[in-house]
């Protein structure tokens, strides 16, 4: 078996924010929609549920806000932030600033046959901690996203795989315009990793994906994006295992 890293912490540990958004995401998840309702005794949803429920996840199609003037108020290395001058959806004037990505990102959850992942730790200067998280990045200039993952589950990792699986493509933040590519790998073989200069302090490790999952629970692993990908990498393998 690999070395690996188990993640313990119980919720009387757990920064009173994170308590808080543990219980809305449970409520959240646990309130049923308007014409739906739940049997405990029933394993399946009835056609007329279900079409409630898809109904209620329809997207916009039309934006409601206008946008007036668009400004970048500072041009950074890999992000600008803008100041536009908007109409929003009640039609009052306003300034609306958010950061807009010079790229996007991948992600990687890499899973063995033994259904280890690998997670690497680094020092995230802007949070002044540390953080484990999936084997991520940002895309090169005209760079595929697929190429991308694979690039930096080389680089972060030293890991090769055969098999690769786009599980969705995330926006993590409302304030963040950027897409982040989340990829299964599987098929792994090691090879020597190739880190950044900003990423010679940071280490991989193995652990059970149970484990890694446990970690994202209970706030051991904070990055959100990871969070997600974790859970999406799970469902995805037990899927195919049905």
């Amino acid at each position: 078996r690999s070395p690996a890293i188990r993640f313990r912490a119980s919720a009387s540990t757990l920064p009173p924010c994170l308590l808080i958004v543990r219980s809305v995401v449970y409520t959240a998840v646990c309130s049923e929609p308007a014409g739906y309702s739940q049997d405990p005794e029933r394993e399946s949803i009835t056609d007329t549920e279900r079409e409630v429920l898809v109904t209620e996840l329809e997207s916009m199609t039309r934006s409601p806000w206008t946008c007036l003037e668009r400004r970048i108020a500072l041009d950074g290395d890999t992000f600008v932030v803008r100041q536009d001058k908007v109409l929003d959806p009640s039609g009052a004037p306003r300034q609306y600033t958010f950061a807009q990505a010079k790229s996007d990102f991948t992600c990687v959850v890499p899973v063995d046959e033994r259904g280890l992942t690998c997670l690497v730790r680094q020092w995230r200067y802007a949070w002044e901690a540390s953080s484990w998280e999936v084997p991520a990045g940002t895309l090169e200039r005209e760079e595929e996203p697929l190429t991308g993952a694979q690039r930096e589950l080389l680089e972060e990792a030293g890991l090769r795989a055969r098999r690769w699986s786009l599980l969705t493509v995330l926006r993590p933040s409302a304030s963040l315009a950027v897409n982040s590519y989340v990829y299964l790998a599987q098929g792994l073989t090691e090879h020597s990793p190739d880190r950044e200069a900003s990423e010679t302090d940071m280490v991989s490790r193995w652990l059970p994906l149970d484990d890694a999952l446990e970690a994202a629970s209970n706030g051991r692993i904070q990055h959100s994006v990871s969070i997600a990908a974790l859970y999406l990498a799970a469902r995805a393998l037990r899927s195919r295992s049905r």
